[in-house]
């Protein structure tokens, strides 16, 4: 006998409830970049949740948890801005159409005082702006080319060249949408979700190693550490988007990013 979609429902959020629950820390600096280029962004207010019909429309956790990674996505355009967005994919019932559905709260990246900040945009802006293609999300546990996971110590050997990741532990890599930089993210710690006997242990530090392809030579070393979210919840959730940009989320209520650009010379 199956479970209720209702039952499915309660579990999903007693879980993500737990998991809500859990004293998340990230931080993130660059470290070192050769034409590259880094800002941490907030988002001032939890991302609201569009209405919509739940007699038709199917959606994933977004009742319990509003947006949330790894269920949700960022997607950033450019107008003469770079604009941020997020949104969650939907069902409409009973056609099975495929769908998202939007946050209403859109943000302009901008400068003030010498720093990144986040301010609100309008719809206007946000639908006349150029949708920015994403690589997809990291591949875990390999990359699609490489010779090696790269452990031990060892390089990864990728078009043609040695590639050195900064830590042992290698969580996965992404080439950007125009194949001219390839991100590695390494780290080293502890990722244990604790079972009904031992409590979980997560604990360590990350790399992004952003490397230019066409030399092999390292554009930049992104690090930082992670506390009650294991690299794979956030680090693994990383982008490229069209222009050599690089995403790296935060937190998974999506509040907090990294966006890197690179420029070659």
């Amino acid at each position: 006998m199956r479970p209720s979609k209702a039952l499915l429902m309660m579990f999903l959020a007693g879980f993500i409830t737990a998991q809500l629950s859990a004293r998340e820390r990230t931080t993130a600096e660059l470290r070192s970049g050769e034409g590259v280029l880094c800002n941490e962004l907030t988002v001032p207010k939890r991302w609201t949740v569009p209405p919509y019909d739940g007699n038709r429309t199917v959606v994933i956790a977004l009742d319990h948890l509003g947006f949330y990674l790894g269920y949700s996505m960022f997607e950033l355009r450019q107008s003469d801005r770079l604009l941020l967005g997020a949104a969650t994919e939907a069902t409409i019932m009973p056609e099975r159409n495929k769908s998202l559905l939007y946050s209403p709260d859109i943000y302009a990246m901008v400068q003030r005082k010498g720093k990144a900040v986040l301010e609100h945009a309008s719809a206007d802006e946000w639908n006349a702006a150029l949708v920015l293609r994403p690589s997809g999300k990291s591949v875990a546990y390999g990359i699609p080319g490489v010779s090696n996971l790269g452990l031990d110590g060892k390089p990864i050997q990728y078009a043609g060249h040695a590639f050195m990741p900064s830590g042992p532990r290698l969580q996965g890599g992404i080439a950007s949408t125009d194949q001219a930089y390839l991100a590695l993210m390494t780290w080293d710690g502890i990722d244990y979700p604790g079972d009904i006997l031992t409590p979980h242990r997560i604990n360590g530090r990350f790399f992004i190693d952003i490397f230019r392809v066409s030399n092999g030579r390292k554009a930049a070393l992104i690090q930082g550490t992670f506390h009650d979210i294991g690299p794979g919840e956030f680090v693994g959730e990383s982008f490229w988007i069209d222009g050599s940009r690089f995403v790296l989320p935060l937190s998974r209520d999506m509040r907090r990013l990294f966006v890197c650009e690179a420029q070659l010379p």
